[in-house]
Protein backbone atom coordinates (compact mmCIF):
# COMPACT_ATOMS: atom_id res chain seq x y z
CA UNK A 1 0.00 0.00 0.00
CA UNK A 2 1.36 3.60 -0.99
CA UNK A 3 0.02 6.74 0.97
CA UNK A 4 0.44 10.10 0.77
CA UNK A 5 0.34 12.50 3.85
CA UNK A 6 -1.62 15.14 1.65
CA UNK A 7 -4.12 12.64 -0.26
CA UNK A 8 -5.20 8.99 -0.08
CA UNK A 9 -4.04 6.91 -2.72
CA UNK A 10 -4.22 3.35 -2.56
CA UNK A 11 -2.65 0.62 -4.98
CA UNK A 12 -3.79 -2.80 -3.78
CA UNK A 13 -1.98 -5.83 -5.83
CA UNK A 14 -2.13 -9.51 -4.87
CA UNK A 15 1.18 -11.42 -5.02
CA UNK A 16 -0.07 -13.12 -8.15
CA UNK A 17 -1.08 -9.36 -9.56
CA UNK A 18 2.66 -8.33 -9.06
CA UNK A 19 3.84 -11.52 -10.89
CA UNK A 20 2.04 -10.84 -13.54
CA UNK A 21 2.68 -6.93 -13.01
CA UNK A 22 -0.70 -5.83 -13.01
CA UNK A 23 -2.37 -4.50 -10.66
CA UNK A 24 -5.62 -5.22 -8.76
CA UNK A 25 -7.48 -2.02 -7.47
CA UNK A 26 -6.38 1.88 -7.68
CA UNK A 27 -7.96 4.07 -5.21
CA UNK A 28 -7.49 7.89 -4.89
CA UNK A 29 -9.65 10.27 -2.86
CA UNK A 30 -8.95 14.13 -3.13
CA UNK A 31 -10.33 16.60 0.06
CA UNK A 32 -10.21 19.19 1.79
CA UNK A 33 -6.62 19.73 3.18
CA UNK A 34 -5.26 19.59 -0.23
CA UNK A 35 -3.73 22.38 -2.18
CA UNK A 36 -2.18 23.05 -5.56
CA UNK A 37 1.09 21.38 -4.47
CA UNK A 38 -0.35 18.24 -3.91
CA UNK A 39 -2.58 18.37 -6.66
CA UNK A 40 0.29 18.27 -8.79
CA UNK A 41 2.53 15.71 -6.49
CA UNK A 42 -0.76 13.07 -7.12
CA UNK A 43 -1.04 13.64 -10.95
CA UNK A 44 2.98 12.88 -10.52
CA UNK A 45 2.43 9.48 -8.98
CA UNK A 46 -0.36 8.81 -11.16
CA UNK A 47 1.50 9.65 -14.63
CA UNK A 48 4.40 7.16 -13.62
CA UNK A 49 2.11 4.38 -13.18
CA UNK A 50 0.56 5.56 -16.91
CA UNK A 51 -2.84 6.78 -15.71
CA UNK A 52 -3.44 10.70 -16.98
CA UNK A 53 -5.01 12.82 -14.50
CA UNK A 54 -6.49 16.41 -15.52
CA UNK A 55 -7.87 18.90 -13.28
CA UNK A 56 -10.41 20.56 -15.29
CA UNK A 57 -11.44 23.17 -12.88
CA UNK A 58 -9.86 24.24 -9.64
CA UNK A 59 -11.03 26.75 -6.51
CA UNK A 60 -9.15 27.08 -3.07
CA UNK A 61 -10.28 29.22 -0.02
CA UNK A 62 -8.65 31.72 1.28
CA UNK A 63 -5.98 29.44 2.89
CA UNK A 64 -5.23 27.56 0.02
CA UNK A 65 -7.18 24.45 0.58
CA UNK A 66 -9.11 22.94 -2.06
CA UNK A 67 -12.91 24.03 -2.60
CA UNK A 68 -13.91 22.50 -5.61
CA UNK A 69 -12.21 20.20 -8.03
CA UNK A 70 -13.21 18.92 -11.48
CA UNK A 71 -11.28 16.61 -12.87
CA UNK A 72 -10.53 13.85 -15.88
CA UNK A 73 -8.79 10.30 -15.43
CA UNK A 74 -7.77 8.10 -18.44
CA UNK A 75 -6.15 4.91 -17.69
CA UNK A 76 -5.66 4.26 -21.51
CA UNK A 77 -6.95 1.15 -21.07
CA UNK A 78 -10.70 2.06 -22.67
CA UNK A 79 -11.56 3.44 -19.19
CA UNK A 80 -11.71 7.23 -18.17
CA UNK A 81 -13.98 9.79 -16.51
CA UNK A 82 -14.75 12.67 -14.96
CA UNK A 83 -16.28 14.22 -12.15
CA UNK A 84 -16.22 17.50 -10.59
CA UNK A 85 -17.67 18.51 -6.72
CA UNK A 86 -17.82 21.09 -3.99
CA UNK A 87 -15.60 19.14 -1.44
CA UNK A 88 -17.73 19.31 1.86
CA UNK A 89 -15.71 16.08 3.70
CA UNK A 90 -17.29 13.61 1.38
CA UNK A 91 -14.82 10.44 -0.62
CA UNK A 92 -14.34 12.51 -3.39
CA UNK A 93 -11.86 10.66 -6.30
CA UNK A 94 -12.26 7.58 -8.64
CA UNK A 95 -11.57 3.77 -7.97
CA UNK A 96 -10.16 1.75 -10.86
CA UNK A 97 -10.66 -1.99 -10.10
CA UNK A 98 -8.68 -4.91 -12.20
CA UNK A 99 -10.43 -7.92 -10.49
CA UNK A 100 -13.17 -9.96 -12.30
CA UNK A 101 -16.45 -9.54 -11.44
CA UNK A 102 -16.00 -5.85 -9.52
CA UNK A 103 -17.38 -2.74 -11.22
CA UNK A 104 -14.14 -1.37 -12.97
CA UNK A 105 -14.51 2.59 -12.97
CA UNK A 106 -16.20 4.16 -10.46
CA UNK A 107 -15.64 8.02 -10.85
CA UNK A 108 -16.76 11.08 -8.34
CA UNK A 109 -18.29 10.34 -5.07
CA UNK A 110 -17.45 7.13 -3.28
Amino acid sequence: MFCMSIAFVLFVDTAQAQKAGKRDKVELVFHQAMNQRSLDSVKRVFQRKNCRISYLKTSFNKEGRLHYLEFRVDFGDGFSGSAGAELKGQRFGFVRDYRKGQTPLIVGNL
